[in-house]
């Protein structure tokens, strides 16, 4: 888990990339975090690991979303 901790919050503090390719790296790097955090959702994690894991999906959600802006922007 704090492999996805890290990565999360590594990719909302990362400044933007210069190329649209690593915009789009970026942004699938996000929308894997959420996929992986969700998948831990749904089999049924401890209690205890609730609040972290819900926090992680929020701040991936938050990263999914400047990144998909900021791309969508670069391909109009």
């Amino acid at each position: 888990m704090s492999i996805i901790f890290v990565s999360a919050f590594d990719i909302l503090d990362k400044r933007a990339p210069g190329t649209p390719e690593q915009f789009r790296e970026l942004h699938e790097a996000v929308f894997s975090i959420r996929h992986r955090v969700k998948q831990h959702m749904d089999t049924g994690i401890q209690p205890r690991e609730i609040i972290p894991v819900r926090g992680l999906l929020r701040a991936a959600e938050v990263a999914e979303d400047v990144v998909g802006n900021i791309v969508g922007q670069l391909a109009a």
